[in-house]
């Protein structure tokens, strides 16, 4: 285990988005959510208010984040 790395590890460069414990839930549904001050559109790192890592997104021209890959059993 101690050669294993984080899986958001890869994902350095990529900017981040806390989202609300609501947030998740929609998300987790395959849903968008509109999330006030998100970054230009493109790829996101998502993760929850205390710092877990969810899955990436893409922030879209509307200002939605919509899931593209969540890591399941972390919601």
């Amino acid at each position: 285990d101690k050669f294993l790395l984080p899986i958001e590890s890869m994902l350095l460069d990529m900017p981040e988005i806390a989202l609300t414990q609501d947030m998740v839930y929609y998300m987790s549904l395959g849903q968008a959510v509109l999330v006030p001050y998100s970054p230009s559109p493109g790829w996101v790192k998502l993760k929850s208010k205390d710092g877990k890592f969810l899955g990436v997104g893409e922030v879209m021209l509307d200002g939605k984040v919509t899931p593209r890959k969540m890591v399941t059993g972390r919601l």
